[in-house]
């Protein structure tokens, strides 16, 4: 189970470089629209879990980890800054109990570039495109998760 967690961190990570929204109502806009600071303000599972083993099952992963935080910055020059908690996860099986904790944030960077609402990045060697969804200030994105179902991330402007 604590390889599952650092999957999810891991995962945001790897999303949150896939991603980017646009202050236009509509569903597209221009990369001039995705320019600025996001910050993560929804995570959600498609299937409730109780992640801090509080009795209590949520599909609302930031109500269950409230530490967690991740940001993204999209610069005009089409670069990319993200940062991402990293969770350290100590969990007891027997006793169901958790101790989680958020530490240092994991920072990366790269480039950007959007082709109507795919938003495709390049970090670390890796290239990732993902569909996001804009609506007002906010964007978002899904993927399915083989555990959970439907994964979603939102991000607001900063």
């Amino acid at each position: 189970m604590k390889n599952f967690f650092k999957f999810l961190s891991i995962t945001l990570l790897a999303f949150t470089v896939s991603c980017s929204s646009d202050d236009d109502s509509s569903n597209s806009g221009g990369e001039e629209n995705l320019v600025g600071g996001w910050d993560l303000v929804a995570y959600t599972l498609d299937q409730p879990q109780d992640i801090n083993f509080d009795g209590t099952e949520s599909t609302d992963v930031l109500a269950q980890v409230p530490c967690f935080d991740a940001s993204i910055t999209f610069m005009s020059n089409g670069n990319f800054s993200s940062s991402t908690d990293e969770i350290d996860f100590d969990i007891d099986i027997v006793n169901e109990e958790a101790v989680i904790t958020c530490i240092d944030p994991v920072l990366n960077s790269g480039t950007w570039e959007l082709n109507g609402n795919d938003l495709t990045t390049v970090s670390e060697g890796e290239t990732e495109t993902q569909t996001i969804n804009f609506s007002g200030d906010t964007f978002s994105f899904s993927f399915p998760d083989p555990l959970f179902g439907e994964t979603t991330f939102v991000f607001q402007r900063q």
